[in-house]
């Protein structure tokens, strides 16, 4: 009642607290079917390496413990030398066939084109996050077909997400395209009122 945009902002960092918990339950939920997924595609798709990315360092770190022998890992916590050496190991070993990334870490100033399979094991709050993930495997040098997999919870908030992406992505190509304003791009915003 004292401060009518005090309470707003509170109001709108009460719910960012629920996105991001919905956000990670989602994750949470999907990690046993998520490493399944993993399985699944290298018993199908032998010799192919695997690029993927999450937001959330527990998948990472539950997935590097079911892949140790297959994976690198590019996160906020690799850094430096170890980082140049994971990327080193993935386009030039043949067992280190499974990439997994942080969307930020990972998904910016990459080529990895020794795969073409990206697997966005969640989504992260932009779409220019997708589209950089996705270019790190579709680069010049890039001689296969790219295939990009959206692991997406049915009935979660990673439905509302995927669908806002793909909107945001559209208003995003017309900005780029100066036909509209960068103020359509707050992902959260639409979030909330879903």
């Amino acid at each position: 009642k004292q401060n009518a945009s005090k309470a707003k902002r509170a109001s709108k960092a009460e719910a960012l607290v629920k996105i991001g918990y919905l956000v990670r339950l989602a994750a949470r939920l999907k990690l046993d079917w998520t490493t399944r997924w993993i399985d699944e595609f290298f018993e199908a798709n032998p010799g192919e390496k695997l690029v993927t990315f999450t937001m959330h360092t527990f998948v990472i770190d539950h997935l590097r413990e079911r892949f140790a022998d297959r994976c690198v890992v590019i996160d906020g916590r690799v850094t430096g030398r170890k980082r140049e050496e994971s990327v080193r190991q993935f386009r030039s070993h043949r067992k280190k066939d499974l990439l997994l990334g942080n969307w930020i870490a990972a998904g910016v100033g990459l080529t990895l084109t020794s795969a073409s399979n990206v697997a966005g094991l969640d989504l992260p709050w932009t779409p220019g996050e997708v589209l950089q993930g996705e270019d790190r495997i579709h680069r010049i040098g890039q001689t296969k077909l790219s295939l990009i997999h959206y692991l997406i919870a049915k009935g979660t908030i990673e439905e509302k997400q995927l669908s806002i992406h793909q909107r945001k992505a559209k208003i995003l190509d017309a900005v780029l395209d100066g036909r509209r304003s960068a103020d359509d791009l707050d992902i959260f915003s639409e979030l909330i009122k879903e």
